[in-house]
């Protein structure tokens, strides 16, 4: 493990450009860092991207994963990393040692991710954890899906928030990811949903319980696996659906 990233599992704390330490307020939970460095070693994820770079803790979980792999770049946007984190993320990465292995945008990615897709960048491995209103979740998936090869990777973070994962239902029931990893496990749907979907998965009871639930109580996030701090999804298709093709989400 990184001697940056140690240091902050064990006083909660990293430096800032101007030579103060700051203690962390907004980060990645460590069981949210190893399933992201675990996932890249596993799938030897050369090129990476992160929504959001704040102190840099993901970013450390992240180029911890990349170690080993040869030519690895990681790529982190982050429009407030200058004017509420005083650069504490950048100066995290330099000192860590990945400072020639970052290109960082003080960009909103709504901005920086078509500019990206424009420059037919492709990237490996994709961590959203930026603005996390429905909006602005789901234009950086959108984004990120163009990046990302079939076999890439896109985790999120916050998924016990409805609004992400609203967005990962729509990956998963529209585009045809699959879940292949999952952190922070402890998060409980209401148990109305995992009641409705039970009673009325039955193929003789669906139709009636299409018409008057919604989508969500009758394909729960637990049933799709989405139950969870963070998800890690993997795309296994490219997008082929007419412009009329929609799955409820």
């Amino acid at each position: 493990m990184n001697a940056a990233l140690q240091e902050y599992l064990n006083t909660g704390h990293i430096s800032r450009r101007d030579g103060t330490r700051a203690k962390i307020d907004v980060e990645v939970q460590p069981p949210t860092g190893k399933m992201l460095r675990d996932l890249i070693q596993k799938y030897q994820c050369k090129h990476t991207l992160e929504v959001g770079l704040g102190y840099g803790i993901s970013a450390l979980w992240i180029m911890g994963g990349t170690e080993g792999i040869p030519g690895t770049h990681h790529i982190a946007m982050d429009p407030l990393q200058g004017s509420y984190f005083n650069h504490a993320g950048l100066t995290t990465l330099r000192e860590a040692g990945y400072g020639d292995r970052v290109t960082f945008h003080e960009e909103k990615s709504y901005l920086v991710l078509p500019a990206l897709v424009e420059q037919k960048q492709k990237i490996d491995f994709a961590f959203i954890d930026g603005w996390h209103t429905f909006d602005y979740a789901f234009v950086d998936f959108f984004f990120v899906d163009k990046l990302l090869p079939i076999g890439g990777i896109v985790a999120f973070d916050d998924a016990t928030w409805s609004q992400v994962r609203r967005v990962l239902r729509f990956a998963i029931l529209n585009l045809g990811y699959e879940v292949i990893a999952t952190a922070d496990s402890n998060f409980s749907p209401h148990p109305l949903k995992k009641g409705i979907g039970k009673i009325f998965g039955h193929p003789q009871l669906r139709k009636f319980g299409e018409k008057i639930f919604r989508h969500d109580l009758m394909i729960s996030d637990t049933a799709l696996g989405i139950a969870a701090g963070a998800v890690a999804l993997r795309k296994t298709k490219n997008d082929t659906r007419g412009g009329n093709d929609y799955i409820p989400f």
